[in-house]
């Protein structure tokens, strides 16, 4: 916890209600893309997938990497989990 910052349940209550909203806001067949930092989406992880906070550590989602999820009601399953985008796997080309 930062001084004066949100605890990560705040966190996880904080994103998992975005989320909420943003999936209500579109038809359940629609492709939704969601974008965050990595905490962000470290507890939308657990908190969607039913893993407790405090395991967080136990997912690693690197900077540009995909995951997925597929919703059935609130139920959600992983699909994919921290794939690189080809584009990304050696590194930027300058």
């Amino acid at each position: 916890l930062m001084p004066g910052g949100e605890s990560l349940a705040q966190l996880a209550e904080r994103a998992s209600k975005a989320l909420t909203e943003i999936r209500s806001a579109h038809r359940s067949s629609d492709t939704l893309v969601v974008v965050s930092h990595n905490l962000t989406l470290l507890t939308l992880l657990c908190t969607t997938l039913g893993v407790p906070l405090d395991k967080f550590r136990h997912f690693r989602v690197n900077p540009g990497s995909i995951s997925s999820m597929s919703f059935n009601g609130r139920e959600a399953t992983l699909m994919s989990y921290n794939v690189m985008p080809p584009l990304l796997e050696g590194g930027a080309e300058t």
